[in-house]
C-alpha cells in the first residue's frame, strides 16, 4: 500500500478526526450529483456513526450484478477536508499497510484507492500541500479532487476539468488527487464498456456538498457501476 489520501475532521477551523483514503486495491473515481425527492419506497436509511458522519448499505436490484452492494459514507459538508500523502514522501519511504496507515495518521477510516505504475507511482497528480507526489496530469482522466479555495471554510469539492486544464500553480499549499470521472453533469457515461471487473472506491458530491464516499462489496465493471450510481435514490449524476 503506497499512497493516503486523508479526509480530516474540522469544526471552527480545529482539526478533530481523520478519515483517511489509501490507494492501491481500489480504483479511485470522481461523480457529482443532485438530491431529488424520494418516495417511500426509495427511502436511504442512514446509520449514525458520530456526528456528521453516516454509513449507508445498498444492495442493487439489477440481478445482472450479481447481488452487487454498496457501502455509502456520508461526510456532512463543512466538517471535513482531505489531505493526500504517498510512501516516497515518509521518512522511511516503505509501503505500509493499511493499519498502519490507519495509525501513523490518526485517521478515522482508511480506504484504498488509486491507479499506479510498476513502480507504484500513482497516475495523474497526487498534490500534497502543492507538492505533486503523482506524476503529470493525467490527459484522459476530467476529475480533481481538492479543498475549496483559500479564504473560505475549507471542504472538498470535485471539479470538472474537461474544457480548462489546470495548472499546479492555481493549487499552491492545497491537497488534490485526479482520477477519472464515471459521468458528467449531463448524465453522459465518461468510461468505455469493458469485460474488466474489480472493487471500486468512488467519490461523489451533491448539490447539498456533502461528501460521500462509496465502496463496492465486490467485483463489478466501471459501466455497470455507473449505470447502478445512475439508478441510486440519491441521484449521482456527475
Amino acid at each position: 500500500m503506497n499512497q493516503l489520501l486523508s479526509v480530516n475532521k474540522c469544526k471552527l477551523n480545529k482539526l478533530f478526526r481523520n478519515v483517511t483514503i489509501i490507494g492501491v486495491f481500489f480504483l479511485l473515481l470522481f461523480v457529482f450529483g443532485r438530491d431529488v425527492k424520494l418516495d417511500s419506497k426509495q427511502t436511504i436509511p442512514w446509520q449514525f456513526l458520530e456526528p456528521n458522519l453516516f454509513l449507508s448499505n445498498w444492495s442493487s436490484q439489477n440481478t445482472e450484478l450479481d447481488n452487487l452492494e454498496l457501502v455509502i459514507l456520508k461526510l456532512e459538508k463543512g466538517h471535513w477536508t482531505f489531505s493526500v500523502d504517498h510512501f516516497s514522501a515518509t521518512a522511511e519511504k516503505k509501503r505500509k499497510s493499511s493499519k498502519d496507515w490507519l495509525t501513523d495518521s490518526s485517521a478515522k477510516i482508511v480506504i484504498n484507492a488509486g491507479q499506479y505504475d510498476e513502480e507504484f507511482n500513482h497516475l495523474g497528480w497526487l498534490l500534497k500541500n502543492g507538492k505533486n507526489l503523482g506524476s503529470r496530469l493525467h490527459p484522459f482522466w476530467k476529475g480533481l479532487l481538492v479543498n475549496n479555495q483559500p479564504g473560505d471554510q475549507k471542504y472538498p469539492v470535485i471539479l470538472d476539468i474537461e474544457s480548462k486544464s489546470p495548472e499546479l500553480n492555481d493549487f499552491a499549499s492545497n491537497n488534490a488527487v485526479q482520477s477519472m470521472m464515471l459521468f458528467d453533469t449531463r448524465g453522459l457515461i465518461r468510461i468505455n464498456k469493458s469485460d474488466r471487473k474489480a472493487r471500486r472506491c468512488v467519490v461523489a458530491t451533491c448539490v447539498d456538498s456533502h461528501l460521500y464516499i462509496i465502496l463496492t462489496s465486490g467485483e463489478v465493471t466501471l459501466w455497470d457501476l455507473a449505470r447502478e450510481l445512475q439508478q441510486h435514490p440519491v441521484r449521482f449524476v456527475q
